[in-house]
């Protein structure tokens, strides 16, 4: 099956927690919204890949999961993704705590800002793939 309805449902889910996070990053990194969509849909993001880093660098401080020094918080994720995903707090606990997501960071933001990105898609994949519902996750986190 292919690859891009649920990359478009994670790009969806993804709609920034509020449209002024949005903004703010997109000044403030001078990444434009339709730059980063299209950096956005690979299934997972390469770490190497400056665009989204430096946006999802910006996004995650701005949302609490990761600090200003850049160092992810991994409640504040479960915290997060619970929120976004509507589940129960214990359903991402255990998703996570079961390794299903990649927690090793390097301490270089931009590069764990793409961790956490990856596994937001992983998990969201995880969550839909019996909807078999596309969605944009970009999109979805950006409201």
């Amino acid at each position: 099956m292919p690859m891009l309805p649920y990359l478009l449902l994670i790009l969806s889910f993804f709609q920034f927690s509020a449209s002024n996070t949005q903004q703010d990053c997109s000044k403030e990194t001078g990444i434009a919204y339709e730059t980063l969509q299209k950096e956005f849909y690979d299934f997972q993001t390469s770490y190497n890949n400056d665009v989204v880093g430096k946006f999802f660098a910006c996004f995650w401080k701005k949302n609490g999961v990761m600090n200003g020094e850049g160092i992810v918080n991994k409640d504040a994720f479960i915290d997060y993704f619970t929120e976004f995903a509507h589940i129960n707090r214990n359903n991402t606990a255990e998703f996570v705590d079961n390794d299903m997501v990649d927690f090793d960071f390097e301490q270089n933001e931009q590069v764990d800002a793409i961790r956490v990105v990856n596994c937001v898609k992983i998990g969201f994949f995880a969550l839909t793939f019996a909807d078999r519902e596309p969605k944009d996750l970009l999109k979805m986190m950006m409201t």
